[in-house]
């Protein structure tokens, strides 16, 4: 995704909720960070979730669910190797 496109459309707000997950912080932490209640924080990050499904389409929900292509790749590397493991023992 394309996050510096994404983000010139949110509010400072939303961007720094999306930097501070994205530094691995939960929604409390960030809260306790804006002195905020957290539901605040979720009320936020819902609608960061619209706002990424209207700048990606709903196509997004589809293909974060797709294993990356590169996988097929590792993944045919490891039987390979399984097989010629198997027809060796």
């Amino acid at each position: 995704m394309d996050w510096e496109a994404f983000l010139i459309g949110v509010t400072e707000r939303e961007n720094a909720v999306v930097e501070n997950l994205l530094a691995g912080r939960n929604g409390s932490e960030i809260a306790r960070m804006f002195g905020v209640d957290p539901s605040s924080i979720h009320q936020c990050k819902k609608r960061l979730a619209g706002k990424i499904l209207d700048f990606m389409g709903l196509d997004i929900l589809i293909e974060i669910r797709r294993s990356p292509k590169w996988r097929d790749n590792l993944n045919a590397e490891r039987e390979l190797l399984a097989c010629k493991y198997d027809r060796r023992h």
